[in-house]
């Protein structure tokens, strides 16, 4: 694989990353590239965790504009949509990849149609238990399907031959690092993650419950860095009272998750398919908050693994207030033994070399390339 080129894209970076490191293990020769979102939102001056992470590898990233066309569909998107396959395609020209690897979600759509277009070979990654409807459509363009979950299968059944089940890649630091030392060593600890780009409507909650958690837990509260909501800045000056202590980060990035999830008691989080995949792995209950309006329903999906082995609670967005977090909270803690211990036994349900498989598979596509 010497010299070749390699392009990332889509919604997912974390799992790519897991990939990237085992490429770069095997072969440092390998160029790789990524098409991503440089903010998390439309006109959030922030930049995304995606690109402080992908840049921080010292990977070139690319920014692309695209139109989410799920629910969204008007004469606005269908323009944008078509905007950014040309944007796409006059950055695959410049990069000249190899492979073009897709991770998923809307942006990766125009990519993999524009790799078509050029003769370039790309593969995808299905994340979810389900199937969004950015991978069905890229199903499509694709020339090998990847899918972490067996359920997933059904959605891809025209693309039999094309589709394997390989898992999630994982990052290895979620398994890496030693307790935390600040906190309250009496109490059992709360992480409580948004995703990458943090949950204005969980922080909303969080700050009117903070005070009310701090009494019996520590609570470790990654935020995020939305510029609009600017709710890390206006959390961070509250006031807060109680025994545990409270940890207030923007995002928990390589170098911290960790130790934190080796802190951990027990995790708030929404239903995002990396968040799943590595709480079954690292053995943690949790409360689960999908967003509502994933494509297909694909979070509630997700969370469900986790409900089905009696490990986590689901709480719907649409009744998530201070009174049923706490009451889930509490409920949870109660049997907290017991919810470990059923968490702890989901490890054994899932693939684990994801990241090697997947990059074997990268290599054999280059070696035709080259």
């Amino acid at each position: 694989m010497d010299d070749m080129k390699l392009l990332f894209t889509g919604g997912h970076h974390t799992p790519a990353v897991s990939v990237i490191q085992k490429i770069r293990e095997q072969d440092p020769n390998t160029k790789i590239f990524w098409i991503g979102h440089k903010y998390s939102m439309v006109n959030d001056t922030s930049v995304s965790a995606e690109y402080n992470e992908i840049t921080e590898l010292g990977i070139d990233f690319y920014e692309l504009h695209a139109a989410k066309m799920y629910k969204n569909v008007s004469v606005a998107s269908i323009f944008k949509f078509i905007l950014s396959i040309f944007s796409a395609y006059k950055l695959l020209k410049q990069i000249k990849p190899d492979l073009v690897v897709s991770f998923g979600g809307y942006l990766a759509v125009p990519v993999v149609i524009s790799a078509k277009i050029l003769g370039i070979k790309s593969i995808s990654h299905e994340q979810t238990r389900t199937s969004g409807f950015a991978n069905r459509v890229i199903a499509y363009f694709t020339d090998e399907i990847l899918l972490t979950w067996p359920t997933s299968a059904k959605f891809y059944e025209r693309f039999k031959q094309k589709t394997s089940i390989v898992g999630l890649p994982v990052r290895v630091s979620v398994f890496q690092g030693e307790r935390l030392q600040n906190l309250n060593n009496s109490l059992s600890t709360i992480y409580i993650t948004g995703g990458k780009q943090g949950s204005h409507a969980i922080n909303l909650v969080i700050e009117e419950s903070i005070d009310k958690l701090l009494q019996n837990f520590n609570v470790i509260h990654q935020v995020g860095s939305n510029s609009f909501y600017k709710d890390y800045e206006r959390i961070k000056e509250l006031g807060k009272t109680g025994n545990g202590t409270y940890i207030i980060k923007k995002f928990v990035g390589q170098s911290e998750i960790g130790s934190v999830f080796k802190s951990t008691d027990l995790v708030i989080t929404r239903g995002g398919a990396n968040t799943i995949y590595e709480l079954g792995l690292l053995g943690k209950p949790a409360i689960i908050i999908p967003i509502t309006n994933s494509s297909h329903n694909e979070q509630y999906e997700n969370a469900r693994f986790l409900e089905e082995c009696n490990s986590a609670v689901i709480v719907n967005e649409e009744e998530l207030t201070s009174s049923t977090l706490i009451n889930s909270v509490e409920s949870i803690n109660k049997k907290l033994d017991v919810y470990t211990s059923n968490a702890n036994k989901i490890n054994s349900k899932l693939i684990k070399n994801a990241n090697v498989q997947i990059a074997e598979k990268i290599s054999n596509w280059l070696s035709k390339a080259g």
